[in-house]
């Protein structure tokens, strides 16, 4: 694989990260949206996010830490996301920013991180299993999208 450079998201990404992830807004169960995410909500979301919760992108893909609950007794756990463009899976670069988001999160001091991927997500859930994430939760049904109940597996690492 060639050299991917990953570094921290410019206000100027939120267009390129905002298309990767509606393209599975509109065709996948990996997230829960059911509707585009607007340019200008992608930025309100950018702007919400700091040096403690940093968003990183790797030319055609992006990842991010996010609190994982509001509520000040969770603040050393994040929940981990990851979005890969559709024409450049299983190339190893999923592997590649959750690496780059596991070793931001440990120079942060955080405890743990969450992941959550929707159950039938089987490579992004083989993906956190390969790198250490064990499968902590399934929730039945807790979401519906594409006329169809979906559960929600929840993965940790413990930093």
């Amino acid at each position: 694989m060639d050299l991917i450079d990953i570094r921290l998201v410019q206000v100027e990404d939120a267009g390129s990260i905002n298309a990767i992830y509606n393209y599975y807004v509109l065709s996948s169960t990996c997230t829960f949206h059911l509707e585009p995410v607007t340019i200008q909500e992608r930025t309100e979301w950018l702007d919400g996010h700091s040096d403690r919760y940093p968003v990183i992108v790797a030319g055609c893909s992006w990842a991010s830490l996010s609190p994982f609950r509001p509520r000040p007794a969770y603040v050393g756990t994040v929940e981990s996301s990851a979005y890969v463009h559709y024409l450049h899976h299983r190339k190893g670069i999923g592997r590649l920013l959750m690496l780059d988001l596991i070793s931001r999160a440990k120079a942060l001091g955080y405890h743990s991180i969450i992941a959550g991927a929707e159950a039938t997500q089987y490579g992004s859930i083989r993906l956190h299993e390969g790198l250490g994430f064990e499968h902590v939760a399934q929730f039945k049904q807790v979401g519906f999208k594409f006329d169809t109940w979906l559960d929600t597996v929840f993965l940790q690492l413990m930093l």
